[in-house]
């Protein structure tokens, strides 16, 4: 796509912010219904290397069965009023959802302010942002990314390339364990 067809200028991601969401409910209903959107169409869940490839709330959990934010929730998973509470009560969790869909990437992310915009106001405040960005594009700059750390580290003699195959293997490791888990609880481990 392109934002100025004269200059041909190539749009590769396009993002939104919603206003504040101020209660629990209006904004689970409103995550509930976007996933929903999402669900009709022709995108499939995005299971990032880094993280197991399990249902369910296994998909939101560390090694220790503890809220964690580090991977995208299972969108085919509906959280009770009581996980919803519970998730976004969590330290350092800030859930997000991620599809693919006709080469397209697509991440919606939550999170809540512990801080009330007005004296005195103590409900919550949500904000979703909802970022779409071309794949191909999306995956050729993370390994540039990489490479480009990799050559700065080198320089530098740091060994960044064995560090990085040290931690996929952890990595690796993590996610077995994590599938594992999963399995125990009942949710399955499905394909990417």
């Amino acid at each position: 796509m392109y934002a100025d067809e004269e200059r041909r200028r190539q749009v590769d991601q396009v993002g939104f912010i919603t206003n504040p969401i101020k209660s629990h409910e209006a904004a689970r209903a409103f995550a509930e219904q976007l996933i929903a959107q999402f669900q009709k169409g022709k995108w499939k869940r995005h299971i990032p290397e880094s993280c197991p490839a399990v249902t369910g709330r296994s998909a939101l959990l560390d090694e220790a069965g503890q809220w964690s934010g580090r991977c995208p929730a299972d969108p085919d998973y509906k959280l009770s009023s009581q996980e919803w509470l519970e998730l976004v009560h969590a330290p350092a969790t800030f859930p997000e959802w991620e599809w693919l869909g006709d080469g397209i990437y697509a991440r919606l992310r939550m999170w809540v302010s512990a801080y009330p915009e007005y004296p005195g106001d103590t409900r919550p405040s949500y904000r979703f942002s909802l970022d779409f960005q071309i794949d191909a594009i999306r995956r050729e700059s993370l390994a540039k990314q990489v490479a480009r750390d990799i050559a700065q580290g080198e320089a530098n003699g740091w060994p960044v390339a064995a560090r990085i195959a040290a931690g996929k293997i952890e990595t690796q490791k993590q996610i077995k364990l994590l599938e594992e888990n999963a399995a125990k609880r009942g949710d399955r481990v499905v394909e990417r």
